[in-house]
């Protein structure tokens, strides 16, 4: 890196000239609603990914026969029951 004067990878992890981009600039699309938080929309849609992809490859190995049918199916609906439990679990009401 010629700004620092040591050596470091070109590409990946540590690579020279990475600014500390934490937080990228995110563009709001003219029909999407400017108060909801870009981040979390993104996050969101990654979850749904590896979710479907999760369940996929549960579906492959069922049809192989390493896993017990339905299985994919059971343990989908429980970790999307315990998601939405955990998105609400500020907004119970404490009982005073």
């Amino acid at each position: 890196d010629e700004a620092t004067g040591t050596w470091l990878y070109r590409h990946g992890y540590q690579k020279a000239n990475a600014g500390d981009s934490q937080w990228p600039i995110m563009e709001v699309r003219k029909n999407d609603d400017p108060y909801e938080d870009p981040w979390e929309r993104e996050r969101d849609a990654k979850r749904s990914r590896v979710d479907k992809n999760l369940v996929n490859r549960m579906k492959n190995e069922e049809r192989a026969g390493t896993l017990s049918k339905g299985a994919a199916n059971r343990a989908f609906k429980e970790k999307k029951a315990i998601r939405e439990k955990g998105r609400e679990g500020g907004k119970e009401k404490i009982p005073s």
